[in-house]
């Protein structure tokens, strides 16, 4: 039987639908392993199967990833992931040029629980979706500390004082997810993925992540040198169309992530 926290934590989640995220309920979830439906199991494994496939990548811990996934989405089951693949409660803001959608949401205000309207990002594939919150996480400088983080419980820590939830409790949800469902597991890279087809950071194209490549991307920024077209699609880590220090930064932290 679900535990009163995690139990309370999914029914909200399924009632609001949209962000899929409230924190009504004040305690701490109670960390045991309990028993989940298949179909949650298999939630679990394609979420986790998806985030350790990109770890190599962009270096967020896949474990973090895939409890966002739960919490925001109730296990996939609010409209907002059912209809529009947008797992993680990603909000649209003046800069986003995707499609969007406008939905009721929960937010912590003072500690007081409001619904608004919130406008999100749609996606239309799960791969798409999964795709779109590395875009987003690393499209912004203040998530950028998550970025080579591999302790989950800083990672979580870190994520709820970045701003990306209102809720005061989130990040320990967070990790009571993680350690009731032994999320950790998938905080490894799998030797079985080809991550040579596409790395974003080698622009060197040797296969790895490297000073070299933090080096050319400083040259190309001071104008000593020039990309081709692979190679600037390759720098241009967080797909915001442009090659600039923040890219550098994300390079820097994944060099140290794969050292």
């Amino acid at each position: 039987m679900l535990k009163k926290g995690i139990s309370f934590l999914i029914a909200s989640v399924i009632i609001f639908g949209a962000s899929a995220y409230y924190s009504g309920y004040k305690k701490s979830p109670s960390v045991q392993t309990y028993a989940i439906t298949q179909e949650q199991q298999d939630f679990i494994e394609k979420l986790g199967s998806a985030a350790q496939k990109t770890y190599s990548q962009y270096g967020i811990l896949p474990s973090m990833t895939v409890a966002q996934a739960i919490l925001e989405s109730g296990w996939g089951k609010s409209s907002l992931s059912a209809l529009y693949y947008n797992f993680f409660g990603m909000k649209a803001d003046s800069t986003y040029n995707g499609e969007s959608v406008v939905l009721r949401t929960g937010e912590e205000v003072n500690g007081i629980i409001i619904t608004v309207n919130g406008t999100f990002r749609v996606y239309h594939s799960f791969e798409e979706g999964i795709e779109g919150y590395y875009q987003f996480i690393t499209g912004y400088q203040r998530y950028s500390n998550l970025i080579g983080e591999t302790d989950y419980k800083e990672a979580c820590r870190k994520i709820q004082a970045d701003g990306w939830a209102t809720a005061s409790n989130y990040a320990d949800y967070l990790i009571s997810l993680i350690e009731s469902f032994d999320l950790t597991r998938f905080d490894v890279l799998n030797d079985d993925n080809n991550y040579e087809e596409d790395i974003y950071g080698d622009i060197n194209c040797d296969g790895t992540v490297s000073a070299e490549d933090a080096e050319m991307m400083n040259n190309f920024l001071l104008g000593q040198c020039e990309f081709d077209d692979i190679q600037r699609e390759t720098a241009d880590i967080n797909f915001d169309g442009r090659i600039d220090s923040f890219d550098v930064t994300v390079i820097r932290k994944l060099i140290v992530n794969n050292s």
